[in-house]
Order: C-alpha cells, then sequence, then structure tokens
C-alpha cells in the first residue's frame, strides 16, 4: 500500500482491535478480592474452599484456557480481512474467482460423497451425516452456509457482464459478445452447481438462506441505468438455473430435503438452550463467562431433566446470545457498533452508480453486502462462523465492503474513461480481471 489510511479503514480497523482486545481483556489476572466478588464466582470460590486451597489470582474468564484459543482463532479472520482490504480492484477480482473455484471444488467433493456413501474416500473427518454432502466441512450447516454465500458472487459476475450484452446487442457492427457469453455460460453451471450441491446437504436453514440470497441475486441485476432492461437476461438465467438444479436434484434429493422440514427433533431443545443461555447471560453480567467458556458455563445452568445421555450442549445455536454470554456488556455493544457501520456501508455500495468504477467492482461490493447479512441471520439459528472457513469469508465479504486503497500515481497513472465504455467494459469468468 502507498497511500495513507482512508478514514473508512481506519475505522474498521478500529472495530478489529475492539473485537481483539475483549478476549484479551478477560486473560488479565485479578486478585481474589476482587474476581471473587464477580457474578456467577461463588461455585468456583466454593470449590476451593471444598478441597482446602487458597484463593489464586485468577482472569475473568472462567475458563481462561478456552478464552486463549478463542482470542488465537481470531487470527486467521483478521489476517484475511487484513489482506483483502489492502487488495486494488482487480485483486479483489481474482480474490473473488478464487473463492468460488474453492467452493465448487467442495461441491464436487460434497457429490461424490452423497454418491458413494461412506466408502467415499473423501470424506476428510468423522462421519457424522453420511447421507448428507458436507465438502470440505465437518457440518452440513456450516457447507450449506458456504454455498448459499457463494450465490451472489456468482451473480455479480454475470450481473456485470449483462451491461455489456446489452450495450453490444444494439451495435450494429458487433452484436455478439463472446466474452459476456461465456460469462453467462459459465454462470449459469455454478448457480446450477451451487444449487445442487445445496439440496444434497439437506440443510433446512441452508435451503431457505438460498431462496433468499436468489432474491439477493434478482437485486444485483437491478443496476445503474437501464435495469429494466438488464435484469431481464439475468433474472431468466437465474431462474434456468434454478429450475434445472431442482429437476436434477428431484430423484436424489428433493424428497430428502422435504422431510427435514416436517419435524425438527431439535426445536424444543434449541428452545430450551436459548431460555438457559439468556438465563447464564443475565447472571453474569456486565463481563460475561469469558470467550470460549460456553460449555463448562452453560452445564452451570443447564437443568437436569434437559440433560442426554453421552451428551452435551457445546453451542447455543444463536450466535449473538452466546456472544452475549461470553462478553457480557462488551458483545451487544460491539454487535451494534458493527450493525451501523454495516448498514452504513451497504447503503453507499448500493447507492452507487455503476459510472463511477468497472460493473464488476461494485457488484462484488453489493454481493458482499448479501453474504455478510446472510451470514448474520444464519447465526439468529445456529453457529456459522465459528466454522474458520466461513469466518475468512465474512472476512473478504468485510473487505470487499469498503473501498482499495488508492494507487500510486507512480506506479497506476490515472487514466479518464466515459462511462459507456466502463459499462461495456464489465471483465467475465473467462477474461482477466481488470483495474479501473
Amino acid at each position: 500500500m502507498d497511500g495513507p489510511l482512508s478514514r473508512d479503514m481506519r475505522r474498521a480497523l478500529a472495530l478489529c482491535g475492539a473485537i481483539a482486545v475483549v478476549p484479551l481483556a478477560q486473560l488479565v489476572p485479578l486478585p481474589p478480592t476482587i474476581w471473587t466478588k464477580l457474578p456467577g464466582r461463588e461455585t468456583i470460590t466454593a470449590a476451593f474452599e471444598l478441597i482446602g486451597r487458597d484463593l489464586p489470582w485468577a482472569p475473568l474468564s472462567m475458563s481462561p484456557d478456552a478464552t486463549l484459543l478463542s482470542a488465537l482463532s481470531l487470527l486467521p479472520p483478521l489476517a484475511v480481512f487484513l489482506g483483502a482490504l489492502l487488495l486494488n480492484h482487480r485483486e479483489r477480482q481474482w480474490l473473488s474467482l478464487a473463492v468460488l473455484a474453492v467452493g465448487l471444488a467442495s461441491v464436487f467433493v460434497g457429490l461424490m460423497q452423497v454418491a458413494r456413501g461412506i466408502s467415499s474416500p473423501l470424506w476428510f473427518s468423522e462421519i457424522l451425516t453420511p447421507n448428507e454432502a458436507v465438502g470440505f466441512f465437518l457440518n452440513r450447516n456450516h457447507f450449506a452456509a458456504l454455498l448459499y454465500s457463494l450465490l451472489p458472487l456468482a451473480a455479480a459476475w454475470v450481473a456485470s457482464d449483462t451491461g455489456a450484452m446489452m450495450a453490444r446487442a444494439y451495435d450494429p457492427v458487433k452484436k455478439f459478445d463472446t466474452r459476456a457469453t461465456v460469462t453467462h455460460v459459465v454462470g449459469f453451471a455454478v448457480i446450477v452447481a451451487l444449487i445442487a450441491g445445496q439440496l444434497m446437504a439437506r440443510s433446512r436453514a441452508g435451503v431457505i438462506l438460498t431462496i433468499v440470497a436468489l432474491f439477493g441475486a434478482f437485486a444485483l441485476a437491478q443496476r445503474g441505468q437501464g435495469a429494466a432492461k438488464e435484469a431481464a437476461p439475468v433474472g431468466r438465467l437465474i431462474f434456468g438455473a434454478t429450475t434445472l438444479a431442482i429437476v436434477f436434484s428431484l430423484q436424489f434429493a428433493l424428497y430428502r430435503v422435504l422431510e427435514r422440514f416436517e419435524t425438527d427433533p431439535l426445536a424444543d431443545a434449541r428452545v430450551a438452550i436459548s431460555s438457559n443461555t439468556i438465563e447464564a447471560a443475565k447472571t453474569l453480567m456486565p463481563f460475561g463467562a469469558g470467550q470460549g467458556a460456553f460449555v463448562p458455563t452453560y452445564a452451570m445452568f443447564q437443568k437436569p431433566q434437559e440433560m442426554i445421555a453421552n451428551a452435551y450442549v457445546n453451542h447455543a445455536h444463536n450466535d449473538f446470545l452466546q456472544l452475549w454470554l461470553e462478553s457480557g456488556v462488551a458483545g451487544p455493544i460491539l454487535i451494534g457498533v458493527f450493525a451501523i457501520w454495516f448498514v452504513l456501508a451497504s447503503a453507499k455500495v448500493w447507492r452507487r452508480s455503476y459510472s463511477e468504477g468497472l460493473a464488476i467492482d461494485q457488484s462484488l461490493a453489493r454481493a458482499a453486502s448479501l453474504i455478510v447479512a446472510l451470514l448474520a441471520a444464519h447465526s439468529l439459528f445456529d453457529y456459522p462462523l465459528r466454522s474458520g472457513a466461513m469466518m475468512a469469508v465474512f472476512a473478504v465479504a468485510g473487505a470487499f465492503l469498503i473501498d482499495p486503497p488508492p494507487a500510486s500515481p507512480a506506479r497506476h497513472p490515472a487514466r479518464r474513461r466515459e462511462p459507456s465504455r466502463i459499462r461495456s467494459e464489465a471483465p467475465s469468468f473467462g477474461a482477466r480481471p481488470q483495474t479501473p
């Protein structure tokens, strides 16, 4: 990076720093006269008295080892966010294609897992759901989260080339645009694969959020001037890809997906888990139990009639409630700050005219806002961001919402472009990404 950080970048870095400070502050040792006065520590104090040991210095966290691991787990997504934040437009385009490529590889692995069952050598971890695709993940819900997150990215590339295709449709000299045609064909195949993989995963949350993502893809087509003309081809492509994916999966997965919606054996359990988590969070206010300390803390508040033999609750199935329990008052405050930043950043990228840069750059920024919103919605009833891979995708999406640093004039001399030319130069799946 050659220039100073922009104001948006400085704000994002400040928020990242505040997130990292929370678990570190929870590890600071405190004398017994202080930590024994904190809410919920009575059980710990009684345990030391029972074994006849003096009270030691202890941190805010009720599980310091877990909090340390939680702090370390923030390093990969923070590194991904900082790296993506400093990329220019062209490098961000390549990064989006790399994410799509990894996602498609995961779809292929997932389909092979379903096709060959437990005999498939493509299971990379313990087989928990042998009849559902999980790709590179352990949990089918995390696999589903990756797939619906990729749909806006694929739609962004297709939508960005629609303007070029529509412009050439009225050109008497060159009506056929090979690049745009290739983009639409490849984009169609990618969307079909993502939806088919989603049906093979049999995740109810994944199916519902995939439908939401498809509506978001339609919204991406409504861009700039001439939106009515440009949205129609994208809309037909997405509708055709969805129909083909459903027909393709009809025999193998559709009925099994419908079965997943008939009964929910965890429905009552989720309600009880949420209720106990809220009770624990209120009890441990204002400092919380410590990042990563959910399992031992929840066990203190779990009722005997809710316990299951040979099993324990490892997550709240609501990341917002779990963050409140683990972080105390700091969790809701950080969520609120992030929500305000996200709304303002999303409004900025959706209001921006496509004449201000290459269409693909604007489409990727808008797709990033959809990805963040989808993962946040999923976090209301699951924990997709507890996966390192999905944390990385979330970090990339967050970085795409912020304008890249300005290029150095010495290395990247300014070039003036006419708005009509800018809209017709959107790169494609099969073309080299461009820099505005």
